[in-house]
């Protein structure tokens, strides 16, 4: 995979979040020395995360983005968060 073909699916996803409900951010970054990638999807709630996740099935533009990843590596977590 190139990165220059990933972090353009990449920007073809972000812009189709950007209207979804709850939507707050969506950051990427890449560690040059693993060369592995994280990124953080911020929305205002757990339910409207779960309802884009789920949207997510059906939208062409995550379908590239997905074919540019080895599933086997990655892993999901979800955090809440809290105020100090």
């Amino acid at each position: 995979m190139k990165d220059d073909d990933f972090l353009a699916a990449e920007r073809r996803v972000r812009g189709r979040m950007a209207s979804q409900p709850g939507f707050i951010s969506r950051e990427l970054g890449r560690d040059d020395k693993s060369g592995e990638w994280l990124l953080l999807m911020r929305f205002e709630t757990r339910e409207q995360m779960d309802t884009w996740m789920t949207e997510l099935k059906s939208v062409a533009e995550m379908h590239e983005f997905g074919s540019l990843i080895d599933w086997g590596t990655m892993t999901t977590s979800f955090f809440v968060r809290s105020e100090p």
